[in-house]
């Protein structure tokens, strides 16, 4: 929707920005990523379908339930989700590959050089760059607002997966991984990684579902597999 945009401007504070490429888009292992501008910063516009760290060290990939429950190996740092939910190839360039949280944080980046894995304060950053009081944006669970509305795109094909999209950064449900190995809410939510430890077994994350407008803050645990949105630094 055009209008929106000016109602964007209206939104966001004046900081210190990250520039998006003046392409429009970053390609890191065979795919060119559209990228987005939202309150200073830099974020990629679809979720991340690497297999490779940013040197070029391949990520194990672990589709079966077994195989992901045991940790691949125990508490591995490096395990991505085979293909896609459903294990559809199709789905991947949509909904993009489900990571451990061993992946978000491992010392290599899963994101190309000059990106990262956004930390719990740069998604504070973002939600208040959306309208959302700060004090409030460090709460727990969903504390609402209408950040994810704007963040959401209308997906045609999902009754209850409708968003303004206001900024190009397109979030789509693609569910997650359970820590046994299950998909999970494919086509109800969707959850991102943050870089930032909650415990010793768990991290940030954010999420949102069709059902609210708000966004939700959480932690998961390692062992489960979530979207990842890289960040410019």
């Amino acid at each position: 929707m055009k209008w929106i945009f000016p109602l964007a401007a209206i939104l966001l504070p004046c900081w210190a920005t990250a520039q998006c490429p003046a392409a429009g888009s970053v390609r890191f292992d065979g795919y060119d990523y559209r990228v987005t501008s939202v309150g200073g910063q830099c974020w990629f516009a679809e979720n991340l379908r690497t297999t490779h760290f940013a040197n070029g060290d391949a990520i194990p990939v672990v589709d079966d339930p077994d195989l992901w429950d045991a940790g691949w190996p125990a508490n591995g740092p490096a395990v991505v989700r085979a293909g896609t939910p459903r294990r559809r190839e199709d789905l991947r360039a949509r909904y993009g590959l489900y990571y451990n949280g061993h992946v978000a944080v491992d010392a290599r980046g899963v994101c190309p050089t000059g990106w990262h894995v956004p930390s719990h304060e740069e998604w504070i950053t973002l939600e208040v760059a959306l309208g959302c009081g700060e004090e409030v944006a460090r709460g727990f669970g969903f504390r609402g607002g209408n950040q994810g509305l704007l963040l959401r795109i209308t997906d045609p094909e999902l009754e209850q997966w409708v968003g303004l999209d206001a900024f190009g950064w397109g979030a789509l449900p693609g569910g997650f991984r359970t820590a046994d190995g299950e998909d999970f809410n494919l086509g109800d939510s969707n959850y991102f990684w943050s870089s930032t430890s909650r415990s010793a077994k768990s991290l940030y994350v954010r999420g949102m579902t069709g059902h609210r407008d708000d966004l939700y803050s959480s932690e998961m645990y390692l062992a489960q597999g979530c979207s990842i949105r890289c960040l410019r630094d």
